[in-house]
């Protein structure tokens, strides 16, 4: 079986038969032999080129064509022309379930815009959730602005976790839904300190606990340091302080571990010459 750059240069080698050569009938042996060579997949390879007229060149010669995952690939690379035609001319033989969900995701706003008009399925609030997800903001506003499904606050939430500070900042500011407790855990996590910082001071306050275990758990030093340092009780800071250094010695994160034991021992310090002091 050809191997995949094979099945990709002899579709290639069809799209130029195709361009050059088919309107005018010639070359009708080199024509035979790439039709021996079309396999059942070339119709997404096809796709993904981007070419009606290859496309249409498959579809022709390949009764076996390939069409299941050809509205996927379509949507994934932002072809809307390719929607078009095959809405135009195959749209029964496709599979068009999720596929506003899938542009979404993808960040394809072009495709989302053509399918809000020509499509039947239409999509839920996982739509902007993903969109979110994705920090595509341009996809986020246009669902907003024309949609009525909105999202939920796994928008916000998804969006502090993966770092898109913008798309968390626009949900603030145009939408109700706010995000779960499990934002900042989730940008600290992942090591998103601007994140964490803008959900802090807006009132975003989560489970502190947990936002600290998980940044020493996962290697952040910046993140554990501004948490720490942002607590003002001595008490809580040495409590947080000694839990985050056990936390972080199950990583192996030498840096947090040393940093954090700086830390414990300032503590001790200080705790010693408060009891002196009485």
């Amino acid at each position: 079986m050809p191997s995949s750059l094979d099945d990709f240069t002899v579709l290639i080698s069809a799209r130029v038969v195709c361009r050059e050569c088919l309107s005018l009938h010639e070359l009708p042996h080199v024509v035979e032999r790439i039709d021996g060579f079309l396999q059942v997949g070339s119709m997404v390879k096809a796709c993904i080129l981007g070419s009606v007229r290859l496309m249409s060149y498959v579809a022709a010669r390949s009764a076996e064509a390939n069409w299941e995952n050809v509205v996927y690939h379509a949507v994934r690379n932002g072809h809307v022309h390719i929607l078009q035609w095959l809405s135009d001319f195959h749209a029964d033989r496709c599979y068009w379930c999720r596929a506003l969900h899938n542009a979404v995701v993808n960040g394809q706003l072009a495709v989302v815009k053509w399918l809000h008009i020509n499509g039947t399925e239409g999509c839920s609030t996982y739509a902007m959730d993903m969109a979110a997800e994705g920090g595509h903001l341009d996809v986020v506003k246009w669902l907003h602005e024309n949609r009525t499904e909105g999202c939920t606050t796994n928008a916000m939430t998804y969006a502090a976790s993966h770092g898109h500070l913008d798309v968390v900042q626009w949900l603030h500011e145009n939408r109700s839904e706010g995000c779960s407790e499990e934002a900042n855990r989730y940008a600290a996590g992942n090591g998103h300190l601007d994140v964490v910082q803008w959900l802090d001071a807006n009132g975003y306050k989560g489970n502190f606990r947990d936002t600290v275990e998980t940044a020493t758990r996962n290697g952040h030093l910046r993140i554990t340091k501004w948490l720490l340092r942002s607590i003002d009780n001595e008490k809580e800071h040495e409590s947080y302080t000694g839990f985050g250094l056990e936390v972080a010695k199950k990583g192996y994160y030498m840096g947090v571990i040393q940093w954090l034991e700086t830390q414990v021992k300032a503590d001790l310090a200080t705790n010693k010459r408060q009891r002196l002091a009485y």
